[in-house]
């Protein structure tokens, strides 16, 4: 099958699939007015210990207004605090708030239950076939000449 026609195949695929299981689908991640951005976003803060605003920006491979807004977003619902950075009162750090570790779980959990729900209506072959896609794709997405910056995974 040629590229195109692959890829004319897997974007509306990966589109759905997105739509259905992504964070906003969630029970906690609606309450909470999640997005995968500003999950990505909670992940970096809750992992690094804190960062500055554009460690944040070249970590999700956001240009820094969209960081700046998605860290908005974020401190608005509690998530993430702004502080200085005790090695350098000018620079602002990012960090996750007290309840963010409880939220970021909670939306994982959730997800999951979702997840498999969805996995209990397929085969054994088609779920294993899902993992063995799933992990090419991340492969060759880090790939050394591939799209994505090196990038920590929770």
């Amino acid at each position: 099958m040629a590229h195109v026609d692959r890829l004319a195949q897997i974007m509306p695929l990966m589109h759905h699939v997105v739509a259905h299981l992504g964070v906003q689908s969630t029970p906690s991640g609606r309450r909470l007015g999640l997005t995968n951005t500003r999950m990505m976003a909670l992940a970096a803060a809750i992992h690094s210990g804190g960062l500055t605003m554009s460690e944040l920006a070249t970590a999700l491979g956001l240009p820094a207004p969209l960081a700046t807004r998605t860290v908005d977003e974020l401190v608005e619902r509690g998530l993430l605090e702004r502080g200085a950075d005790p090695s350098d009162r000018r620079r602002v750090l990012v960090s996750a708030s007290p309840g963010a570790r409880e939220a970021f779980d909670d939306v994982h959990r959730d997800a999951a239950l979702m997840i498999g729900e969805v996995l209990e209506h397929m085969t054994a072959e088609e779920a294993d076939a899902l993992v063995v896609g799933l992990e090419a794709l991340l492969r060759a997405m880090h790939a050394s000449d591939g799209l994505l910056a090196p990038h920590h995974h929770p």
